[in-house]
Protein backbone atom coordinates (compact mmCIF):
# COMPACT_ATOMS: atom_id res chain seq x y z
CA UNK A 1 0.00 0.00 0.00
CA UNK A 2 1.13 3.37 -1.06
CA UNK A 3 0.06 6.32 0.53
CA UNK A 4 2.02 9.72 -1.08
CA UNK A 5 1.33 13.10 0.46
CA UNK A 6 2.89 15.94 -1.75
CA UNK A 7 5.11 18.49 -0.14
CA UNK A 8 4.08 21.05 -2.05
CA UNK A 9 0.98 23.02 -1.66
CA UNK A 10 -1.84 21.95 -4.15
CA UNK A 11 -5.79 24.11 -3.36
CA UNK A 12 -9.04 22.52 -4.51
CA UNK A 13 -11.92 25.25 -4.93
CA UNK A 14 -14.77 24.25 -2.20
CA UNK A 15 -17.20 24.35 -5.16
CA UNK A 16 -15.17 21.82 -7.26
CA UNK A 17 -15.62 19.16 -4.80
CA UNK A 18 -17.95 15.91 -5.95
CA UNK A 19 -21.05 15.04 -3.30
CA UNK A 20 -21.70 11.82 -4.49
CA UNK A 21 -18.51 10.17 -2.78
CA UNK A 22 -19.38 11.62 0.64
CA UNK A 23 -22.14 9.09 1.19
CA UNK A 24 -19.22 6.07 0.16
CA UNK A 25 -16.95 7.37 2.70
CA UNK A 26 -19.72 8.00 5.04
CA UNK A 27 -20.67 3.92 4.62
CA UNK A 28 -17.25 2.93 5.04
CA UNK A 29 -16.99 4.74 8.04
CA UNK A 30 -19.53 3.42 10.07
CA UNK A 31 -18.53 -0.15 8.99
CA UNK A 32 -15.03 0.52 9.99
CA UNK A 33 -16.08 2.10 13.45
CA UNK A 34 -18.59 -0.20 13.91
CA UNK A 35 -16.26 -3.40 13.23
CA UNK A 36 -14.28 -4.96 16.07
CA UNK A 37 -10.55 -4.38 14.59
CA UNK A 38 -8.38 -7.77 14.29
CA UNK A 39 -5.52 -6.65 15.65
CA UNK A 40 -4.53 -3.04 17.47
CA UNK A 41 -0.42 -1.68 17.60
CA UNK A 42 -0.85 0.99 20.25
CA UNK A 43 1.95 2.69 22.65
CA UNK A 44 2.36 5.86 24.29
CA UNK A 45 5.80 8.00 24.65
CA UNK A 46 6.57 10.35 27.16
CA UNK A 47 8.13 13.69 25.15
CA UNK A 48 9.41 16.90 26.97
CA UNK A 49 6.40 17.21 29.42
CA UNK A 50 3.45 15.66 27.23
CA UNK A 51 2.49 12.28 25.86
CA UNK A 52 2.34 11.22 22.34
CA UNK A 53 -0.12 8.13 21.15
CA UNK A 54 -0.08 6.39 18.04
CA UNK A 55 -2.77 3.34 17.24
CA UNK A 56 -3.34 1.61 14.48
CA UNK A 57 -6.11 -1.51 13.80
CA UNK A 58 -6.44 -3.75 11.34
CA UNK A 59 -9.01 -5.76 9.36
CA UNK A 60 -9.19 -9.79 8.72
CA UNK A 61 -7.30 -8.73 5.94
CA UNK A 62 -4.37 -7.27 7.90
CA UNK A 63 -4.84 -4.01 6.02
CA UNK A 64 -4.84 -0.91 8.26
CA UNK A 65 -7.92 0.32 8.78
CA UNK A 66 -7.42 3.00 11.27
CA UNK A 67 -4.89 5.38 12.78
CA UNK A 68 -5.03 7.60 15.59
CA UNK A 69 -1.84 10.15 16.15
CA UNK A 70 -2.46 12.16 19.48
CA UNK A 71 0.03 14.95 20.90
CA UNK A 72 -0.88 16.03 24.12
CA UNK A 73 0.50 19.05 26.15
CA UNK A 74 -0.29 20.89 29.70
CA UNK A 75 -3.00 22.69 28.15
CA UNK A 76 -5.00 20.57 25.64
CA UNK A 77 -4.12 17.35 22.99
CA UNK A 78 -4.26 17.73 18.92
CA UNK A 79 -5.53 14.41 17.68
CA UNK A 80 -5.46 13.01 13.66
CA UNK A 81 -7.99 10.18 13.20
CA UNK A 82 -7.07 8.51 9.63
CA UNK A 83 -10.07 6.17 7.87
CA UNK A 84 -8.32 3.19 5.65
CA UNK A 85 -10.68 1.46 3.05
CA UNK A 86 -9.21 -1.52 0.66
CA UNK A 87 -5.67 0.12 1.78
CA UNK A 88 -6.33 3.70 0.96
CA UNK A 89 -6.97 6.85 3.19
CA UNK A 90 -10.62 7.64 2.68
CA UNK A 91 -11.42 10.32 5.54
CA UNK A 92 -9.27 11.81 8.12
CA UNK A 93 -10.54 13.65 11.21
CA UNK A 94 -8.22 16.38 12.94
CA UNK A 95 -9.45 17.90 16.22
CA UNK A 96 -7.57 20.22 18.40
CA UNK A 97 -8.38 21.37 22.15
CA UNK A 98 -6.94 23.35 24.39
CA UNK A 99 -8.10 25.83 27.42
CA UNK A 100 -6.24 29.46 28.05
CA UNK A 101 -7.66 30.30 32.00
CA UNK A 102 -11.57 30.02 32.02
CA UNK A 103 -11.59 29.18 28.24
CA UNK A 104 -11.81 26.52 26.27
CA UNK A 105 -11.21 26.06 22.24
CA UNK A 106 -12.27 23.16 20.28
CA UNK A 107 -11.39 22.97 16.39
CA UNK A 108 -12.16 20.30 13.82
CA UNK A 109 -11.29 19.36 10.30
CA UNK A 110 -12.58 17.10 8.15
CA UNK A 111 -11.03 15.78 4.89
CA UNK A 112 -12.38 12.99 2.35
CA UNK A 113 -10.38 11.24 0.39
CA UNK A 114 -11.34 9.97 -2.96
CA UNK A 115 -8.37 7.63 -4.53
CA UNK A 116 -5.64 9.37 -2.62
CA UNK A 117 -6.80 12.61 -3.49
CA UNK A 118 -8.54 15.11 -1.11
CA UNK A 119 -12.02 16.02 -2.52
CA UNK A 120 -13.88 17.78 0.10
CA UNK A 121 -12.78 19.55 3.20
CA UNK A 122 -14.94 20.65 6.06
CA UNK A 123 -13.98 22.62 9.26
CA UNK A 124 -15.92 24.26 12.59
CA UNK A 125 -14.25 25.81 15.82
CA UNK A 126 -15.75 26.63 18.85
CA UNK A 127 -15.28 28.27 22.26
CA UNK A 128 -16.59 28.71 25.83
CA UNK A 129 -16.06 30.02 28.82
CA UNK A 130 -16.30 28.58 32.07
CA UNK A 131 -17.93 25.57 30.75
CA UNK A 132 -20.96 27.23 29.82
CA UNK A 133 -22.76 25.72 27.15
CA UNK A 134 -20.50 23.23 26.98
CA UNK A 135 -18.04 22.20 24.32
CA UNK A 136 -20.45 19.61 22.93
CA UNK A 137 -23.26 21.34 22.50
CA UNK A 138 -21.83 23.77 20.71
CA UNK A 139 -20.57 21.49 18.15
CA UNK A 140 -23.30 19.76 17.82
CA UNK A 141 -25.43 23.01 16.84
CA UNK A 142 -22.40 24.60 15.23
CA UNK A 143 -22.44 24.15 11.44
CA UNK A 144 -19.46 22.71 9.25
CA UNK A 145 -17.71 25.55 6.82
CA UNK A 146 -16.86 23.90 3.84
CA UNK A 147 -12.65 25.47 3.12
CA UNK A 148 -10.27 24.85 0.15
CA UNK A 149 -8.39 21.48 0.97
CA UNK A 150 -4.69 22.38 1.04
CA UNK A 151 -1.72 19.85 1.72
CA UNK A 152 -0.76 21.62 4.24
CA UNK A 153 -3.95 20.03 6.36
CA UNK A 154 -1.98 16.70 6.10
CA UNK A 155 0.79 17.57 8.73
CA UNK A 156 2.12 14.00 9.81
CA UNK A 157 4.23 11.82 7.23
CA UNK A 158 1.42 9.28 7.30
CA UNK A 159 3.31 6.21 5.90
CA UNK A 160 6.19 6.77 8.60
CA UNK A 161 3.03 6.19 11.10
CA UNK A 162 1.66 3.24 9.08
CA UNK A 163 4.88 1.58 9.36
CA UNK A 164 6.41 2.66 13.15
CA UNK A 165 7.49 0.02 15.28
CA UNK A 166 7.29 0.36 18.61
CA UNK A 167 11.28 0.63 19.53
CA UNK A 168 11.72 3.29 16.94
CA UNK A 169 9.03 5.04 18.40
CA UNK A 170 10.21 7.20 20.74
CA UNK A 171 13.09 8.85 18.50
CA UNK A 172 10.77 10.05 15.73
CA UNK A 173 7.36 10.68 17.72
CA UNK A 174 9.78 13.12 20.24
CA UNK A 175 11.67 15.08 17.39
Amino acid sequence: MEVEISEETETIPAAEKPKSDIEFIKDKYAIIVNTNPHRIDSFIVECGGGTTRLERRYNEKEEISYLQYEICGGHGCSTSHHYFWEGKLIFKLYQDTYWVGNSDYFKEHRTYFKDQEMIRCLEKEVSTTNGQPSIEDLMKKTPNSEVDCTTEKLTEDLVKLMTLKQGDAESYLCE
